[in-house]
């Protein structure tokens, strides 16, 4: 069905990718996709492991803790080598060298970061106004358009 509004997918689209940098020595940044609906692969398996282990069904039913929180950052770790992180910059071992990207390497530096910079790196990655293309206004430029 024709829509007046079809620009908006298509000039709202998100960026396929976009860098972040950690907060730790070095200046390590990696380069990641939307870990959100506009990523099929990553929401597709998310959603099977959700259906899996019931995490769901445990939120649905308010059964909520840490544990839930603990799963889901250990997901994050598993899924985002495959879905979510593309490549990175200045990451380094413990000598300093530096670490090429692979999916294992990834998946073993991702385990290794301490779960509040983990916590960080996923909520950056799922919150899609990170990855709108460079030429979109930001938050205060579209609050000062408002008046507000």
């Amino acid at each position: 069905m024709p829509t007046q509004f079809g620009h908006l997918k298509k000039n709202y689209a998100p960026r396929e990718k976009t860098w972040f940098l950690l907060p730790i020595e070095g200046r390590a940044k990696l380069l990641l996709s939307h870990a959100g609906q506009s990523n099929k692969p990553y929401t597709t398996a998310v959603m099977k492991d959700n259906a899996k282990t019931g995490a769901s069904r445990k939120i649905a039913q308010g059964r909520i803790d840490v544990n839930l929180l603990e799963d889901s950052l250990q997901l994050d770790r598993d899924l985002f080598p495959r879905f979510v992180v593309n490549d990175w910059e200045n990451v380094l071992d413990d000598k300093g060298k530096p670490v090429k990207f692979t999916c294992e390497t990834c998946h073993e530096f991702l385990c290794a970061l301490p779960d509040w910079i983990m916590q960080e790196v996923t909520a950056y990655a799922s919150r899609a106004t990170n990855f709108l293309p460079d030429d979109m206004p930001s938050n205060e430029e579209v609050d000062a358009q408002a008046g507000k």
